[in-house]
C-alpha cells in the first residue's frame, strides 16, 4: 500500500511518518504535502492507494483538494481524515454517518495502526467512495449545513469489507447480530437483512434526533415512520409491513410515555417530537 501525507503541521507530519514506518512495514510512505498546492502537483504524477489528509491547511482545506479530484473523476484512494479535537463537530459526525476514517491529534499510533488495517481489509470501490465523499462534502465549506440536513443516505460496513450505501427512509429496523458485535438491518421490500459490522451500539449513539430512530430494546431500534401501531399491554410494535417487534418493559414505557406527549426519551435516542407527533397525527387523521 502505498501512502501519501498532507499536513501543514511539521510535528504531526513526522509522527505519522514514524508510526508509518515502525508500526506498519507493509504501508509504503510514497510522498508528502504541507499546502494544497504542493499536493495538487505530488497527485498529478502518482497515485496513492491511501492519503492521510489534514483537514485545515494554509491555502484551503482538504475537502477543496477531493472536490477537485472528484469533479475531475480521480477520487481513486482511500482517506483517513486527521483533525483536531471539536473541529466542527457536525463534520466529524458525518463522517461517522458515512464510515469515513478520521484520527484526533495529537495521533495516537495505535488508532493510526487501527485505521489502516480497515483500510486495507475494505473492498475500496471507487463508485462507493465518491458517494461517501460527495455526501460528505454536501456539509463542507462552503455549504457549511447542520447535521440534521445531511443527506438521508447511511453507509452501511458490510463483513468482508463492502459498504453498502442505503436510504434511511428503507430501513425498517436495527437488530443485535453475533451476540452483539455486528448488527442486521432489516429494509423494506427485501426478505433477508443486510449483515452490517456495526452494533447496536453504534447506532444508538450515531442516529440523530431528527432521524426517528426509537430503541424499544437493548436488541432492537426501529424506525418509527415504519410503526403502525404499538400496543403497550403487550409491548407490541406493529410495523407497516405487517411484522411485530416487542419493547423491553422499560424501553416499552419510555416509547408509550413519547408517543402521548408525556415522556422524553434519553439523551442518546431523543427525538424530533414535534415532526413524530405531527406525522402520527396525519396518520391517524388518514385512517379516519
Amino acid at each position: 500500500m502505498k501512502a501519501f501525507i498532507l499536513e501543514d503541521n511539521p510535528s504531526v507530519r513526522d509522527s505519522l511518518r514514524t508510526y508509518l514506518k515502525e508500526d506498519n512495514p507493509e504501508v509504503e510512505l510514497a510522498g508528502e504535502a504541507a499546502s494544497l498546492s504542493e499536493a495538487r502537483s505530488w497527485l498529478k504524477k502518482h497515485q496513492p492507494d491511501l492519503m492521510l489528509l489534514d483537514i485545515e491547511l494554509p491555502d484551503g482545506t482538504s475537502f477543496d483538494l477531493l472536490e477537485e479530484l472528484r469533479q475531475a473523476d480521480q477520487l481513486c484512494s482511500d482517506v483517513i481524515f486527521c483533525t483536531t479535537f471539536g473541529y466542527q463537530e457536525y463534520l466529524l459526525r458525518a463522517m461517522d454517518f458515512l464510515a469515513l476514517k478520521y484520527l484526533l491529534k495529537p495521533i495516537d499510533r495505535k488508532k493510526l495502526r487501527e485505521a489502516i488495517q480497515k483500510a486495507q481489509q475494505q473492498q475500496f470501490d471507487r463508485e462507493t467512495f465518491a458517494c461517501q465523499i460527495s455526501t460528505l462534502l454536501e456539509t463542507s465549506p462552503p455549504n457549511r449545513q447542520p447535521a440534521a440536513a445531511l443527506s438521508n443516505i447511511i453507509a452501511l460496513p458490510k463483513p468482508g469489507g463492502a459498504i453498502e450505501m442505503v436510504d434511511l427512509n428503507s430501513i425498517l429496523y436495527f437488530s443485535s447480530w453475533q451476540q452483539g458485535t455486528m448488527s442486521q438491518v432489516h429494509l423494506s421490500g427485501l426478505e433477508k437483512p443486510l449483515p452490517c459490522t456495526r452494533s447496536i451500539g453504534y447506532f444508538k449513539t450515531l442516529l440523530t434526533p431528527a432521524q426517528h430512530f426509537f430503541q424499544i430494546h437493548q436488541s432492537l431500534i426501529i424506525n418509527l415512520k415504519a410503526m403502525r401501531r404499538y400496543h403497550h399491554e403487550e409491548r407490541a410494535v406493529t410495523l407497516n409491513n405487517g411484522e411485530v417487534l416487542y419493547a423491553s418493559v422499560r424501553e416499552g414505557k419510555r416509547l408509550r410515555g413519547y408517543l402521548l406527549g408525556g415522556g422524553e426519551p434519553s439523551a442518546e435516542s431523543k427525538l424530533d417530537e414535534k415532526g413524530i407527533l405531527s406525522w402520527i397525527w396525519k396518520m391517524m387523521m388518514k385512517r379516519g
